[in-house]
C-alpha cells in the first residue's frame, strides 16, 4: 500500500464519494483516473475513461519562449497536484469533473501559465496582485492568440529566420519536399502548435516560399487574407476558460499548505466572483446551429439507410474479393522492385479486374457508387489537371505509329514512356468512376455514422467511444454502450433501433481486420492496401451528401453544411413534435440532460419558432380531421375554439397558427396521447392537477385515460418502431418527397 504524500484528512468532505482506499490513493498521488502503470512523476498522463485514445494530459510543453513547464519543477508540481485534486474532488467549486473535462481544464490551466509568464513576466503565481488579476480578466474575453500577441510574434519570428535556421526546420520525408517542424516554431514562441490554427494563411505562404511540403487541404489558404479582426470568445467558451482558471486558483488557496509557497495566491481572487455573469457580460453570444431542412434530411437519410441496409453487404463482399486478387498480384513472381513499388503496381493493375468484374447489383440504384473503376482513388477526367500525359500526346503518337513509327520511337518523340503509351493504346484511359477504397472506407463508413447520429442523438465525442461489441440485444430490443459526455461523463446504456444495430454491425465488419485485443475502437478505418487510419469525421458527411446529391434544399440553393449537433436537435424535434413517441421527461433522459430547461432549449429557440408553430398547427388540424377517439370531450372543445378556421383552405396553417396563439393553446405529449391541460382555459379540469400544477412528469400509460383534456390516439406499442425503416413516419414521408 502506498504511503500518503499529502495530508487531506481535514478536507475529507471534499472527496465524499471516494471510498477509503481511493481517498488514500489521492493522498499518495496515485489518483484513480490515471491509466494503469502511469505515475504522478510522468509527464504524460493518459486518462481513464476519456473517449479517445489520444486524450492525454501533456506536461512537457512550452510555457514561454524557450522554456518548458518541465524546466520549472515546483511550478510543474503545482499544476500536476492541482489536476489531481480537480480530477478527484467531488466538491463542485473545486472539482467534480469527468475525464474529458479534466483534460480540457489542464490545457486551460497551462494557457493561464503561458499568459502569466509571457505578458506579465511573472515567475511565481504568488506575484499576481489585484491589479494584475483585473488585467488578466480583461484579457480573457479574447482568443489565446490575441492574449499572447501571437500574430505579430509569429510573423516577426518567421521573417527573422536565417537560411541556416530554416534548414534546421526541415523534417525529411520520403518525397522530394521536406516537412516543416511546426512544433519547433511553437516551442520558440512558448505555445502549442494548436494555437497556430488561425494563422494557416501565413504558415501556408511560409511553406511555399521555402519549398516545404504542403498538404492539399492547406493550399486553399494561399488565397486567403492573413489579417482577420479578432473576435471575442462566445459566452459558453469564455465561461469554460475563466471557470478553469477559477478552479485552479481556488484549489491553490483552499489547499494552500500543500503547494510550494511561491505559488500560493496572495488572496482568494475569485471570492464572490460569478463566472457565468462575467461570461454573459463580456462574451459574444454564439449562434445556434441551424436546423437541417426536412427535404435535405429526408433525402440524405434515405440514401444513408440504403447504403447500410442494401449496399453494405455487396460492397464488403466485393472488397474481400478485390483485396484477395490485389494480394495475388502483389505476390506474383513476375514483378521485382521494392515492396512499395509492388503495391503501387498491383493497385494500378486492379482497374482491369474491376472492369472485368463490375458490381452490377448497384447499377441504377439511388445514390449507389457505380461504377467502381479504381482500387484506391475516385477518377474524374474533368479534373485531370495534373496528369503528365495529354490527349494530344496520345493522338500524335497514334499518327506516328500509323505512318510506320515504332511504339518506342513514337513514345520518345511525344515525351512519354513506352509502357504508358502501350497501356493507354491497349486499355484506354482510366474510366471515370469510384475508387473502392474511398467507397468502402469513407462513404460506407460515413453512411453508418449518419444513421447512428440521427437515431441516437449522441454527441461527436460520444460516437468516438464506439467499440466492437458495444451493441447488444435485450428483452426490450437492442441497446448500445456509449460514453455520456456532458453530465455523467461516464459510460452508459442507451436504447437504439435495429437500424442502428445494423450500422454498428457494418462498422464491426469494416474494422475487423485492424482491431486488436487492446484496441477495439470502431472509429478507425483500414485501407484496401493493408494500412489503417483514424477516421476523421470532419467534412466526410458533406462529401457523402454531395455524392448522393442530398446536400441542397432545392436546385440552385446553397449547399447544406452538416454538423453532428444538428442531428441531435433533429432527433429532439422529430421525437417530440412529429411522432408522439413520448413525453418531455423521457426525451430529456435519452438526451442525458440534467434538467428540462436544457431539453427545452432544443425546442424553443426563436430561430425555429415558426417551424414549431407550423408543426403544432398541423397537429391540431390533423386531430380535428382525424380524431383518435371522436367521443373524447376535447375534440368538441377544440372545434368550438377554432370553429371559424377553414381547415381546408390554402392558408390553413397560417390561420391555425394565429388562432392557436390567440387562445393560448398548449399541447404536450403523454403516453396516452396529446394533453391540452396546460391551455389556460382548460387547465382547471385536468385530472392530474395538484397544487395548481399539472403532474406531467409522473404520468404513465393509462393514467390519463378519461381526462377531458386528453386527445387519445393509436400508437405503436413499441416506441422503437417509430424509427424502424418499415414503420418510420419520417421514412414514409421521405418516400413521398422523393417519389
Amino acid at each position: 500500500m502506498s504511503a500518503a504524500v499529502i495530508d487531506l484528512s481535514k478536507f475529507r468532505t471534499h472527496f465524499s464519494k471516494l471510498d477509503d482506499q481511493s481517498f488514500l490513493d489521492v493522498e499518495s498521488l496515485r489518483p484513480y483516473f490515471l491509466e494503469e502503470g502511469v505515475k504522478f512523476e510522468d509527464n504524460s498522463w493518459p486518462i481513464k475513461g476519456a473517449p479517445k485514445e489520444s486524450k492525454t494530459i501533456h506536461f512537457d510543453v512550452a510555457i514561454s519562449p524557450g522554456l518548458k513547464l518541465t524546466d520549472e519543477p515546483r511550478l510543474l508540481y503545482t499544476v500536476k497536484l492541482a489536476c489531481v485534486l480537480i480530477g478527484t474532488s467531488t466538491n463542485p467549486r473545486l472539482g467534480n469533473v469527468g475525464p474529458e473535462t479534466l483534460i480540457k481544464t489542464a490545457g486551460k490551466i497551462i494557457n493561464f501559465i503561458r499568459l502569466m509568464k509571457f505578458k506579465y513576466e511573472l515567475t511565481y503565481i504568488s506575484s499576481i496582485n489585484s491589479s494584475i488579476f483585473e488585467e488578466i480578466l480583461a484579457d480573457y474575453p479574447y482568443p489565446l492568440a490575441d492574449r499572447l500577441s501571437l500574430r505579430s510574434r509569429l510573423y516577426d519570428h518567421l521573417d527573422s529566420l536565417s537560411s541556416q535556421e530554416i534548414c534546421e526546420l526541415r523534417v525529411p520525408r520520403s518525397g522530394i519536399e521536406p516537412d516543416v517542424n511546426i512544433e519547433k516554431i511553437a516551442s520558440a514562441l512558448g505555445v502549442s502548435s494548436r494555437a497556430f490554427k488561425s494563422f494557416n494563411p501565413r504558415l501556408a505562404r511560409f511553406r511555399k516560399e521555402h519549398h516545404f511540403y504542403m498538404k492539399s487541404n492547406l493550399r486553399h489558404y494561399l488565397d486567403k487574407s492573413e489579417f482577420m479582426e479578432a473576435e471575442k470568445l462566445t459566452v459558453d467558451t469564455l465561461r469554460k476558460e475563466v471557470g478553469a482558471v477559477k478552479k485552479f486558483l481556488d484549489n491553490l488557496t483552499t489547499y494552500s499548505e500543500l503547494f510550494p509557497e511561491e505559488h500560493r495566491p496572495q488572496k482568494r481572487f475569485f471570492r464572490g466572483f460569478q463566472v457565468t455573469k462575467f461570461a454573459k457580460k463580456h462574451g459574444r453570444k454564439g449562434e445556434r446551429t441551424r436546423d437541417i431542412p426536412q427535404p435535405v434530411m429526408f433525402k440524405v437519410m434515405d440514401r444513408a439507410i440504403r447504403w447500410v441496409i442494401d449496399y453494405a453487404n455487396p460492397l464488403l463482399d466485393y472488397r474481400d474479393r478485390a483485396v484477395e486478387h490485389y494480394e495475388l498480384l502483389q505476390r506474383s513472381d513476375n514483378r521485382g522492385g521494392t515492396e512499395e513499388s509492388r503495391r503501387h503496381y498491383a493497385a494500378k493493375r486492379m482497374r482491369y479486374w474491376l472492369k472485368e468484374n463490375p458490381l452490377d447489383v448497384l447499377a441504377g440504384q439511388p445514390g449507389a457508387p457505380y461504377p467502381i473503376t479504381s482500387f484506391d482513388k475516385n477518377i474524374d477526367s474533368s479534373k485531370r489537371t495534373n496528369t503528365k500525359i495529354s490527349q494530344e500526346q496520345i493522338e500524335t503518337a497514334q499518327t506516328l505509329i500509323a505512318k510506320g513509327t515504332t511504339q518506342e520511337k513514337a513514345a520518345e518523340k511525344v515525351g512519354i514512356s513506352k509502357a504508358s503509351l502501350s497501356r493507354i493504346l491497349n486499355h484506354g484511359w482510366a474510366e471515370d468512376g469510384f475508387g473502392l477504397d474511398k467507397v468502402v472506407n469513407e462513404y460506407l463508413f460515413t453512411a453508418c455514422l449518419f444513421v447512428i447520429y440521427c437515431f441516437t442523438a449522441r454527441r461527436q465525442t460520444e460516437i468516438e467511444s464506439l467499440e466492437a461489441g458495444c451493441c447488444f440485444e435485450t428483452p426490450n430490443g437492442p441497446s448500445i454502450r456509449l460514453y455520456s459526455a456532458k453530465v455523467e461523463q461516464n459510460y452508459d446504456f442507451f436504447p437504439v433501433t435495429r437500424l442502428v444495430a445494423r450500422a454498428i454491425e457494418v462498422l464491426e465488419r469494416l474494422t475487423s481486420q485492424i482491431r486488436t485485443e487492446e484496441n477495439q475502437k470502431l472509429l478507425q478505418v483500414p485501407t484496401v492496401q493493408g494500412g489503417k487510419n483514424e477516421f476523421w469525421q470532419q467534412g466526410k458527411m458533406n462529401e457523402f451528401a454531395a455524392l448522393v446529391e442530398a446536400d441542397r434544399e432545392c436546385e440552385g440553393s446553397d449547399k447544406w453544411i452538416f454538423s453532428e449537433h444538428q442531428f441531435r436537435r433533429f432527433f429532439a424535434m422529430t421525437y417530440f413534435y412529429k411522432f408522439d413517441a413520448s413525453d418531455l421527461p423521457t426525451l430529456s433522459w435519452h438526451l442525458r440532460h440534467d434538467s428540462f430547461d436544457m431539453t427545452e432549449k432544443y425546442l424553443t429557440d426563436k430561430d425555429f419558432a415558426t417551424v414549431f408553430d407550423e408543426v403544432m398547427a398541423e397537429k391540431v388540424a390533423d386531430l380535428l380531421e382525424n380524431p383518435g377517439d371522436p367521443e373524447d370531450p376535447i375534440y368538441n372543445e377544440l372545434r368550438d375554439l377554432i370553429l371559424d378556421t377553414e381547415l381546408q383552405s390554402d392558408k390553413r396553417t397560417e390561420k391555425m397558427i394565429k388562432k392557436i396563439k390567440d387562445i393560448g393553446l398548449v399541447i404536450n405529449h403523454v403516453p396516452d396521447g396529446i394533453c391540452f391541460g396546460k391551455t389556460p382555459d382548460l387547465k382547471e379540469r385536468s385530472s392530474c392537477l395538484h397544487a395548481g400544477a399539472l403532474q406531467l412528469s409522473s404520468v404513465k400509460k393509462g393514467s390519463c385515460t378519461g381526462c377531458p383534456n386528453l386527445a387519445a390516439f393509436d400508437r405503436p406499442q413499441d416506441a422503437q418502431l417509430i424509427v424502424e425503416v418499415s414503420q418510420s413516419p419520417m421514412m414514409k414521408k421521405a418516400r413521398e418527397v422523393l417519389a
